[in-house]
């Protein structure tokens, strides 16, 4: 529904009520505003809704200020054919006319939150409190003393100008005639244009539904797959949290083992362009800091997590809390991301990738300590030839760097003596 419709139906409304009106005593359907103006057209649109202050003139929407507030009611009154003028609480009202109030939300920025209140006939003042909210009545008192958690805007004066409504309803009425009578005057031409593009839209619609139906054929059965794919991922997503200081120690142990010297799991602050991180790392012990002026990347280091944090509030390693995700499900890409960054140490993703395979044949939520331990051991038995491989391959690296040390050297040390052989040669050819 268009927002001229809307303003129409609160228009047969108003036609319809008689003024000052007498209120329900329960519930109200609509909000603060609809019950002051009695409006019973009820509007579900939460993208549009029609009774936010402002919305029905749309010229200043939202309001910003308390004087806009006050501008924004007077247009609204206006569209609506409502006759509207700044009041107070002690003036005396005319025959159909009926008095309100207007609070606004100044304080806090873009809030735009408002408030109306309005008199009943009898003279008591009531109003709703939020959307389809309960209606209260709380007597002759001044509203103003009332709320106290918004802005005192201005009392206002309405009536409704039946005369100018039922002018606005007809010069809408005339504009349709028209347009009913130009469509008249044009419909034999466009009947008979529609007649021949028809046809040429029905050979160009056959020749695109042929094409249509292979199209989605073909992203139905690509839909189908990526839907598959993403219920499994958010499955194993699912078995790879682990408690984080257990896991961590686990795979500080496979570490070691492997590398040949001592490797720890580590929960510690780091700094970063001027934010400070807690990270989870599986770092040398060598190597070890309380505190690490950068966010610690390389591949001589796991890092398992890292998460930025304001060091002036109460955030700690408790409130970010224990489980560590090692997979995520990205729905965009369809693929299984990886939450850490393992570095040189490939064979620890083959380790975490047997747990999580572990945990979903068995349908384990979580892995005990002692069974952690045991599936590392047998994953470093299981891979004894791999194992010994790798630290050939590591020592081989070594000799291999040393050899480029030595090499270096040696040449430096060339250099140097030819250098000296130049310097002699000078200073013999100098003197002698």
């Amino acid at each position: 529904m268009t927002r001229e419709e809307k303003i129409l139906k609160i228009q047969q409304c108003l036609m319809n009520n008689h003024y000052p009106m007498k209120r329900p005593n329960n519930f109200y359907t609509g909000n603060c505003y609809a019950y002051a103006i009695g409006s019973t057209f009820r509007d579900d649109d939460s993208d549009d809704y029609i009774y936010n202050l402002g919305n029905i003139s749309r010229i200043i929407y939202p309001p910003k200020t308390l004087e806009e507030a006050k501008k924004a009611f007077q247009l609204d009154m206006e569209i609506l054919g409502i006759d509207c003028r700044e009041s107070t609480y002690e003036e005396e009202l005319q025959e159909e006319e009926w008095k309100v109030v207007l609070f606004y939300d100044d304080y806090f920025v873009d809030s735009y939150d408002f408030h109306v209140m309005c008199q009943n006939e009898n003279g008591l003042w009531s109003h709703v409190e939020s959307i389809n909210g309960p209606l209260m009545c709380f007597g002759n008192y001044n509203p103003v003393y009332y709320n106290t958690e918004l802005s005192f805007v201005s009392f206002f004066t309405l009536k409704v100008n039946r005369e100018k409504i039922m002018k606005r309803v007809y010069n809408q009425q005339k504009n349709v005639l028209k347009y009913n009578l130009y469509r008249r005057l044009f419909m034999n031409f466009n009947e008979e244009l529609e007649k021949l593009m028809q046809t040429k839209i029905q050979l160009i619609s056959k020749l695109k539904s042929i094409e249509t139906e292979l199209k989605n054929s073909k992203e139905q059965e690509i839909l189908q797959h990526n839907d598959k794919m993403d219920t499994y991922h958010k499955l194993v997503e699912s078995y790879s949290y682990f408690d984080s200081k257990k896991i961590g120690n686990i795979i500080a142990s496979l570490v070691t083992a492997f590398e040949g010297k001592e490797y720890v799991y580590q929960e510690c602050l780091c700094c970063h362009h001027f934010d400070t991180y807690y990270i989870r790392i599986i770092i040398d012990k060598e190597n070890k800091r309380d505190y690490y002026g950068s966010i610690i990347a390389g591949r001589k280091v796991i890092r398992l997590s890292f998460c930025e944090v304001d060091t002036n509030s109460a955030l700690s390693w408790s409130s970010i809390g224990t489980q560590l995700p090692f997979y995520r499900a990205n729905t965009t890409t369809h693929f299984l991301d990886t939450c850490v960054e393992f570095g040189d140490f490939y064979y620890v993703k083959a380790f975490l990738d047997e747990l999580i395979s572990y945990k979903l044949e068995y349908n384990l939520k979580e892995i005990p300590s002692e069974e952690l331990r045991k599936l590392m051991e047998n994953f470093i038995s299981s891979r004894i030839e791999e194992f010994e491989l790798f630290k050939l391959l590591k020592e081989e690296r070594l000799l291999i760097q040393r050899q480029e040390d030595l090499k270096q050297k040696a040449g430096e040390y060339e250099r140097s003596q030819q250098l000296m052989q130049e310097r002699e040669f000078r200073i013999k050819k100098y003197y002698f």
